[in-house]
């Protein structure tokens, strides 16, 4: 049978004033959030100068205005409140368009002429809700659309948002802080642009009004392109992406999983959207962005399924899905699953968890993280909920392999990768940390852990910290001190400073000085003030002086003792150079790097 374009695709391309005043939108659970950044809006607004510039100086016959780009949309050809056009492409530059008609309105506002006021301000109203269908938004977004309706809709004024956002704005929402960013954004461009354009003048000012609000709504135009097919929308919208409009591999996963559980019913469609916004909600929690949500699914994936690389998870999981060895509501479980014990894991338990499991907690995600340890901490995470013992251990024998093989073995990615990925499923079948540790001994066995931890250095502060600080911890079974870098009662000493005064006599032009000084061998822990005061000192300054801020003074430090003690053996022809911070280093693996970073339980 001939296909028919015409009765499948209607397109029909339109200015922002005659789309908005005619249509109502809605964006689906299972597209793209409100994502626009800095340059995005940057991009908007930079058009829209250009515009002004270009048409504005030509006459009205001539202008050619500038195009967004095509709109996709699913409905019937009437767009109402409530039978509204699902925006499958579009949603960003939609939304964006409705917040700068919002800040432009308190402008348009003040123009002089009375009919030139009311119709730029109907104009203005119209693109952002219909006074005729009781003040219905044209837009609803699919998450904090409530946000977004108040700040659009309840504001008249830049002064009124700011009340409404020392209330309810959520910090840690993305999507809540994109919003109120662009709305800041525009605010500000609008206000230089007037200014720049009127220098005082009040007609001209009048003139920088009109000329934005006509840029916006009467130049800016699209193509609308509505279908009534689900699958045929989104078969457009993949081929406009696939010509190089950009979509995320997060939103591409998501729509294979949507498309897979339509077939499966309302219900299984239902489930993977509340599935994936708990796995957006957790991704926001995250006190810091240490997993983007691809990864988060690829390490989900891993650790319950099978080792999967970054750039290959959306193949895998589309193929999976087709030949029904998942459900999409099996994965987008999984994934919300995981993505709140990952939350969890950053955030802590601090009812149940003691000072060493969080010192375990705290090795892993910032001195040594590696992030393709994730597989192996869902998995501790999962089967160890609510063991804390068994949980401990477990970030113990973690923290120990990314230190053995992520920071002294240097190990590669990929092997990494494989490593964890291995972790995760020893803890799935297992439920065992004895099988565990006797994985991770397996890959890193003791012999060449401490032969690599004779040639070992650390690439920032925080790593080297950590080091002398886990040997310290050792040695006083409990170290009174945090682990938490440096602090005004504790400092990392290089010995060999990193910026060596005259008495070093020019050994920071050496060739291997940059790779020496960063040695784990030339590391001590000194309370503040002593570290202060012997700086870039030479060592047998820093060793005994006549201020007694030394290192012969601090008892309280047992690798500082064991310096003054051992170090004349390391000397050679008493300084402290090279070749002694080899000695000390070979010395301190052979005598602390199995015990304090064992592989046992």
């Amino acid at each position: 049978m001939a296909v028919n374009p015409s009765s499948q695709l209607q397109t029909k391309s339109v200015s922002i004033k005659e789309l908005m005043k005619s249509a109502y939108f809605e964006i689906p659970p299972n597209q793209r959030e409100y994502r626009w950044e800095k340059e995005h809006r940057q991009k908007l607004w930079s058009d829209l100068v250009t515009c002004i510039k270009e048409d504005f100086l030509s006459t009205y016959s001539d202008s050619l205005g500038h195009f967004l780009g095509a709109v996709v949309v699913i409905g019937e050809e009437q767009s109402l409140p409530q039978k509204r056009w699902e925006v499958i492409d579009g949603q960003q530059r939609l939304t964006t368009l409705t917040i700068l008609a919002a800040c432009l309105l308190p402008y348009a506002e003040t123009l002089t002429h009375r009919r030139t006021r009311q119709t730029l301000v109907h104009v203005l109203t119209d693109c952002m809700f219909s006074p005729g269908a009781d003040d219905a938004p044209r837009m609803v977004l699919n998450r904090e659309n409530e946000f977004y309706v108040k700040t659009l809709l309840d504001c008249d004024s830049l002064e009124e948002r700011l009340s409404l956002w020392s209330q309810e704005f959520n910090s840690k929402s993305e999507i809540q802080a994109n919003i109120k960013d662009a709305f800041e954004y525009f605010d500000q461009k609008i206000n230089d642009y007037i200014t720049d354009r009127s220098n005082g003048d009040a007609d001209k000012r009048d003139e920088a009004i009109r000329d934005l609000v006509d840029g916006v709504t009467e130049r800016f135009y699209v193509l609308v392109v509505r279908t009534g097919s689900l699958m045929l929308a989104y078969r457009l919208f993949e081929t406009l992406n696939e010509r190089g409009l950009e979509l995320s591999q997060a939103d591409l996963i998501r729509n294979v999983l949507l498309q897979h559980a339509k077939l499966s019913g309302d219900k299984t469609f239902h489930n993977v959207v509340l599935n994936w916004r708990e796995l957006n909600d957790n991704y926001e929690e995250q006190p810091s962005k240490k997993l983007s949500i691809p990864q988060i699914i690829q390490f989900s994936y891993s650790y319950r399924h099978k080792l999967v690389k970054g750039e290959k998870i959306f193949d895998d999981i589309s193929q999976d899905l087709s030949n029904g060895l998942h459900s999409p509501a099996e994965l987008s479980r999984q994934f919300s699953i995981d993505s709140q014990n990952w939350v969890s894991f950053l955030l802590g338990d601090l009812v149940n968890w003691d000072r060493q499991i969080s010192i375990h907690q705290y090795a892993i995600v910032d001195p040594l993280w590696k992030a393709h340890a994730a597989p192996v901490i869902f998995a501790a995470m999962d089967v160890f909920n609510s063991q804390k013992n068994e949980l401990c251990v477990a970030f113990k024998l973690i923290e120990h392999y990314l230190f053995r093989k992520g920071l002294v073995g240097k190990e590669s990615v990929g092997s990494l990768q494989e490593v964890f990925a291995g972790a995760a499923e020893v803890l799935k079948v297992t439920k065992d940390n004895k099988e565990l540790a006797e994985y991770f001994a397996e890959k890193s066995p003791d012999r060449i852990f401490v032969e690599e931890f004779k040639q070992a250095s650390v690439r920032n502060m925080k790593q080297a910290f950590y080091c002398v600080w886990k040997i310290e911890n050792f040695l006083q079974k409990g170290f009174r001190l945090e682990l938490e870098s440096q602090s005004a009662v504790q400092h990392l000493e290089h010995v060999m400073p990193r910026k060596p005064g005259g008495e070093w006599k020019g050994i920071e032009q050496e060739d291997s000085f940059n790779s020496y000084v960063n040695r784990i061998g030339n590391f001590l822990i000194l309370p503040s003030e002593i570290n202060q005061h012997v700086k870039n000192k030479s060592l047998s300054y820093k060793l005994k002086n006549e201020k007694d801020k030394d290192y012969w003074s601090v008892k309280e430090y047992k690798l500082v003792q064991e310096f003054v003690e051992e170090s004349s053996g390391w000397l050679k022809r008493g300084e402290w150079g090279f070749d002694a911070i080899e000695k000390r280093q070979g010395f301190m693996a052979e005598k602390y790097a199995l015990s304090v970073w064992p592989l046992s339980c």
